[in-house]
């Protein structure tokens, strides 16, 4: 059953009122609370708008983000993680428009900033994900 504009309209407010956004080269960290956690999610615009021109699209980046973030011991490929964490934060697969998440337990917010953080910095996560990308798909 569809849901009409106004109700999806409500529903991204709801989602995302309230979060903040980070802009970058290759394309943006939103930020954004869900009850005791700090939520960042990673969206690709830039290489997703040339994967979309070839017919690829987010599972293939996410894949990508995945097979590189299994070496990392915070990645978790369990997505319902969050429902339980008090005092960690996790990294996870990307959901809806997100490459991969990052959420941290308000607690231990600092050390999930700080892990995000060093993931952007050039020649880290962030690049390594996009450079795979780019030499399976370009």
């Amino acid at each position: 059953r569809k849901i009409g504009r106004a109700k999806l309209r409500r529903l991204i407010d709801d989602l995302y009122g309230k979060a903040m956004g980070y802009a970058y080269p290759w394309g943006q960290v939103v930020e954004r609370r869900i009850f005791n956690l700090v939520v960042w999610e990673t969206v690709f615009d830039d290489p997703l708008g040339k994967l979309h021109r070839i017919g690829v699209g987010l599972p293939e980046i996410q894949r990508v983000a995945e097979e590189l973030l299994l070496r990392d011991p915070r990645f978790t490929p369990d997505r319902w993680k969050p429902s339980d964490m008090v005092g960690e934060f996790a990294v996870l697969p990307g959901g809806l428009h997100s490459v991969f998440t990052v959420a941290s337990h308000f607690t231990v917010e600092p050390e999930g900033r700080a892990w995000l953080h060093r993931a952007l910095e050039p020649d880290n996560v962030v690049d390594r994900i996009a450079r795979e990308v780019a030499s399976r798909y370009y």
